[in-house]
């Protein structure tokens, strides 16, 4: 099974069939043929339309019942694929067809597809690639069918004319590498003037970590009909580049992109791209008695040729000043935290407030909301990557900052003072070269401290559980042993009990493990059997009284578990406010106080819940709606400035002065759906709408949100994903739950729907939609911009390609299209050259998210920079 799990797991070009499956010609090796293929859907599941031409002329077309994903045509019109009958599903069958030069379906080969036996595979049987021997009358399809743990690469042939399945070859079966080797078949083309195949396999050598991690290389094989090798060369560390893995994948990514079959064009020759060479390499194949011959014949310097995205170049605008918007009240102490922890004593909390780039405040909160306390302080500057907050107990907090491919950061901070120091004494798990990803830190008595650990291979994941002594260094560690039960496999959190056991929770397995303090496994608590069911998604655990847990199932019926460290169900309920409502939020953060005192945090106020889970009443007001309590979804639309209350919901506008010219007001149930996420769509009556996305996930079901001109509510649009309103105001065009676009009107009846782009491909996915003075529909979809004109005619296209890979908002003047997302460079496209040029804000700084778009009279590009609340305004050319 290791050898399975591994294959499943290399990095390999993409074989598989395409997440859609585009409208097609394929083309015989003379050009005289081409059989047109038109999926019925986009992911290439039921039936589509054929129609083969040959020179030009059509000689049939028909509608079948399955899609080819990939197909081939000879010379003589046979034509040849493969399909999947409900696209690539856990369901359904592998089609291998053979089509007559008549249309006639002379071969219909089905099996049953399932799920895989690995984690995260796709379906089995998978079929990997189409490998056509025209001259042979033949073809062969690579299958991936999980058979047995050696022999998951499946070669099977067919006979063309005669229309018939002829064997199943195991090519793997013949490759004597051992047992700690991995090999997956990456490409594979017929040698012309024989009967071989020439493969190009992918190597893995497990046994080999002279470079800190698994090095990749190539094997090279001729294969005869009957799948013996007839010939090998090997490179065993072709695709590795020694000390630095970044570069590593980058390699791994050019040669599967480009391909190291260069050469298949003469009979018995071949060409090869030897990437650590640099080199083109030819070899001559030759039959001889016995066997075959074969010899190298020339070396040429190779390099492959790369394809140039043009980089936009940058634009320089003139600026016409910026403006502060304008608010009233002042923001609550309590927002933007990071992290929070019950105040030494336990009588209160402590919150870390993320305030600019690096720098936080300490704020202190009371049992009754009061704020008794801030204190700043700032993390190095320049201190860059994943950054995690962890509650060390008392008044001390560590933090580390996780850097790819390099060790770990760590600050000891003062709770008391807010003084960071550096803590360079900590150690930092290795294992082969892999340096540990610190999830969580948590203390343990006398002042150690126990973590819960990733090693990333390049292939691979392992869990560990690490402890410290009180001056950082490594004492023990837990998960080396394969094999071992007590060995940690998808671990998601970690804790210590009152009593001093850490407890790891496995959402894979469904357990508790549970270790004493120096490591030592204790027990292993399976909670399907304590439960009686099966758990949901288990997320995070967290200590209760008495050495008991505090389990965290999202999503979960109930999604908080109360359970003794010996597995007896205390107790199980759902956090809920008096009215109903259960946000995902209150599960999430809800943890014991030192008293036993069951508390929850909204993010902006600390709630206490009853032994029923229903939230006492806070003794702290909540914000009022009229102030901006901590920025949400934002952008400019209308011709407004608008800005979402993550806590209360209300939507504040703006006009383009600064002037606030409304406040939209939420109901009770709007103000738990606030999310920095989300897209705010105008409507031609001046109407306001906040989509699904600017809600939390339970709430989505609730469409879209909206205010009139007065700010006064006008309840939910029911729709699913996003909106644009047409300009009669009684249609919109919905999209982001499918690929395509769909036309509503405004009672969401389903009208008409497009789901191609203009050159008939399927839109890959849609960001935005935006709807232009004349009428017309401009669709981003990187890396294309779509127009559908209001007549129907003149469609077109635009490419983007080169644009930065994020953007997700499109705003249309008469000579400029702004593509933006959250960051504050801006991509301006000029529309009659096509031309992209980059702008970027001088004030441009820190963290802040921004909001970009152009004025109503398409003269000004406008940036607002949502954190400070200040809308630059620009001169557009």
């Amino acid at each position: 099974m290791l050898h399975a799990v591994f294959s499943a797991l290399l990095v390999l070009p993409p074989q598989g069939p395409a997440a859609v499956v585009e409208p097609t010609d394929y083309v015989s090796p003379s050009g005289r043929h081409v059989l047109h293929v038109d999926p019925g859907t986009r992911a290439g599941a039921g039936p589509a339309r054929y129609r083969l031409l040959r020179d030009g002329q059509e000689q049939w077309a028909a509608t079948l019942p399955f899609t080819l994903r990939q197909a081939a045509v000879n010379e003589t019109g046979f034509a040849v694929g493969y399909a999947f009958t409900e696209g690539d599903v856990p369901r359904g069958e592998l089609v291998v067809a053979i089509l007559s030069p008549a249309g006639e379906v002379l071969l219909d080969d089905r099996t049953p597809r399932m799920w895989s036996r690995v984690m995260h595979a796709p379906p089995v049987p998978d079929a990997l690639a189409l490998i056509p021997d025209f001259e042979h009358d033949r073809f062969a399809v690579h299958i991936r069918d999980e058979i047995n743990d050696r022999g998951v690469e499946v070669w099977r042939r067919y006979r063309i004319a005669a229309g018939e399945r002829v064997e199943d070859l195991r090519p793997a079966a013949e490759m004597n590498v051992g047992d700690r080797v991995l090999l997956r078949l990456s490409a594979a083309r017929a040698v012309p003037g024989t009967d071989l195949h020439l493969l190009h396999w992918w190597r893995v050598d497990l046994d080999d970590r002279s470079r800190g991690y698994f090095p990749d290389g190539a094997v090279f094989t001729l294969m005869a009909p009957d799948g013996g090798m007839v010939w090998e060369h090997q490179c065993p560390t072709d695709y590795t580049v020694d000390g630095d893995q970044q570069a590593d994948d980058a390699l791994a990514k050019l040669v599967q992109s480009h391909g190291v079959i260069l050469e298949t064009a003469r009979p018995g020759r071949f060409a090869l791209w030897i990437v650590a060479d640099g080199e083109k390499v030819t070899w001559q194949a030759e039959p001889r008695p016995g066997g075959w011959q074969v010899r190298e014949q020339a070396r040429e310097p190779f390099s492959p040729t790369v394809k140039s995205i043009p980089v936009p170049a940058p634009i320089e605008l003139v600026s016409l000043g910026a403006v502060a918007l304008q608010t009233t009240g002042a923001a609550p102490a309590v927002r933007n935290v990071r992290a929070w922890s019950f105040a030494p004593g336990g009588r209160g909390f402590q919150a870390i407030r993320h305030d600019s780039e690096w720098a936080y405040t300490l704020v202190d909160v009371d049992e009754v909301g009061k704020v008794t306390g801030e204190r700043p302080f700032a993390l190095p500057e320049g201190t860059a990557g994943t950054i995690r907050w962890h509650s060390l107990g008392g008044a001390s907090w560590l933090v580390v900052v996780q850097q790819r491919a390099a060790d770990p950061k760590a600050f000891l901070v003062d709770a008391t003072t807010g003084h960071v120091e550096p803590w360079s004494g900590l150690t930092v798990p290795r294992e082969g070269g892999a340096t540990a990803n610190l999830a969580k830190v948590t203390s343990l008595p006398a002042g150690r401290l126990v973590a819960l650990g990733t090693f990333r291979f390049q292939h691979t994941m392992q869990d560990g559980l690490f402890g410290f002594a009180p001056d950082g260094k490594l004492q023990w560690s837990v998960g080396k042993k394969h094999g071992d039960p007590t060995m940690l496999f998808g671990a998601k959190d970690v804790t210590v009990t009152t009593t001093g056991l850490v407890v790891v929770l496995e959402n894979v397995s469904k357990t508790l493990k549970v270790f004493d303090a120096d490591g030592r496994h204790v027990r292993t608590v399976d909670l399907v059997q304590t439960l009686g069911r099966e758990p949901n998604y288990l997320a995070d655990i967290s200590p209760g009284p008495d050495g008991s847990i505090l389990v965290h199932d999202f999503r979960g019926t109930p999604p908080l578990l109360h359970v003794a460290i010996d597995g007896r169900v205390i107790g199980e309920f759902t956090p809920r406010f008096r009215d109903g409502r259960t946000p995902d939020v209150l599960a999430r953060n809800a943890r014991f106080a030192p008293d036993g005192e069951l508390w929850t945090f909204d993010g902006f106020v600390f709630l206490r819940l009853g032994a029923d889970g229903v939230v006492a009443e806070p003794a702290a007001a909540p914000p009022s709606g009229d102030a901006i309590t901590e920025p949400g979804t934002s952008a400019i639309a209308g011709g407004c400035v608008c800005i979402q209350d993550r806590r209360t919901g209300a939507l504040h506008v703006w006009a383009e002065s600064g002037e606030r010219v409304l406040v939209g007001d939420t109901e009770p149930a709007d103000a738990e759906q606030a999310d920095p996420i989300g897209r705010i769509a105008a409507a031609p009556d001046g109407s306001l709408w906040v989509g699904h996305g600017g809600f939390r996930i339970e709430r989505r079901d609730l469409g879209y949100l909206g205010w009139d001109r007065t700010g006064r509510r006008l309840g939910h649009l029911p729709c699913a994903g996003d909106v644009a309103f047409a300009p009669d105001g009684e249609r919109l065009w919905n999209w982001g739950r499918e690929a395509g676009l769909i036309q509503r009107n405004t009672s969401g009846e389903l009208l008409s729907r497009i789901d191609r782009m203009p050159d008939d491909r399927w839109f890959p996915t849609v960001a935005d939609v935006v709807f232009e003075a004349n009428g017309g529909m401009a669709v981003l979809s990187p890396p294309w911009v779509s127009f559908f004109p209001a007549a129907r005619a003149g469609r077109r296209m635009l490419s983007i390609e080169g644009s930065a890979p994020d953007v997700r908002r499109l705003h249309c003047s008469a000579d400029w299209l702004l593509l933006s997302s959250w960051k504050p460079v801006v991509v301006l496209v000029q529309r009659s050259s096509g031309e992209l040029f980059t702008f970027t804000p001088e004030a441009a700084a820190g963290e802040s998210s921004w909001a970009h778009g152009i004025s109503l009279d398409g003269k000004r590009l406008l940036s607002l920079e949502v954190r400070s609340g200040r809308l630059h305004r620009f001169a557009l050319p």
